[in-house]
């Protein structure tokens, strides 16, 4: 059973701010992230530290942050950020 991609407001709002080629790109990683949450060969994909389930995944110059939730097969995804302001 696929997992429910659920986007913030702060990540709904950076998503529909986005480029239309990187907005497509990450459309494409979502969908199949709804399938498997945790694509550590697939894409580049690292658990942030200090944040438990916490993950970001690696597009380019854009980072996608996101937690999990295996019970509930919920993925939040917290923000889509350029890689500049995504370790601030």
């Amino acid at each position: 059973m696929p997992y429910e991609v659920v986007l913030t407001g702060r990540a709904s709002k950076s998503f529909r701010n986005l480029p239309q080629e990187v907005r497509q790109q990450v459309s494409v990683v979502l969908g199949i992230l709804s399938q498997i949450p945790v694509l550590f060969v697939s894409f580049d994909v690292k658990k942030l530290k200090g944040l438990k389930d916490t993950y970001r995944i690696r597009r380019g110059d854009w980072r996608i942050i996101y937690a999990y939730q295996s019970q509930t097969k919920i993925i939040v995804v917290q923000d889509i950020l350029r890689r500049e302001k995504a370790y601030q």
